[in-house]
């Protein structure tokens, strides 16, 4: 459960990155060279220059948060697999701790990541904002959904 934060994190950036290169090329300004990631909300947004760039500001300042709290998902999902694998059958106080502990450090994830969302949509028409919002929300909101995926 925790590597599917992490994984779900590094899929988004990967499907932005990923659409955005079968996308036809384009001039893209400076910020594009520097986080390609945010040129699907280009292309398939269509933001425009300003936009573009309060969202580059906000992805920018987020990014040491979602590494932060990626390092903190790993380092929980390690603590649970140990106290589950000490265990040995049983509900140890050790690992109800843990899995406490592992549930808490995804809420903090899914809040933090779905208020970035909003704040990056903001930023964004009501019609864009609704587009991206519909494409990005499911991952933060359902997690299981992206594990799922994950699986096949």
């Amino acid at each position: 459960m925790n590597r599917f934060i992490v994984f779900l994190i590094a899929g988004v950036l990967g499907f932005i990155v990923a659409f955005s290169l079968t996308r036809s090329i384009h001039r893209a300004p400076a910020l594009l060279n520097t986080m390609p990631e945010l040129e699907w909300l280009r292309n398939e947004l269509k933001l425009d220059d300003a936009q573009l760039a309060k969202a580059a500001e906000l992805h920018k300042t987020y990014l040491p948060r979602c590494e932060t709290l990626c390092a903190r998902i790993l380092e929980v999902r390690q603590t649970v697999e140990a106290a589950a694998t000490g265990a040995r059958g049983k509900l140890t106080p050790e690992l109800t701790a843990a899995l406490d502990a592992q549930a808490r450090v995804h809420v903090e994830c899914q809040k933090a990541m779905i208020g970035h969302l909003y704040e990056t949509a903001a930023v964004m028409t009501p019609e864009q904002a609704e587009r991206y919002l519909k494409a990005t929300l499911p991952y933060a909101i359902n997690l299981s959904s992206y594990q799922n995926l994950r699986a096949h």
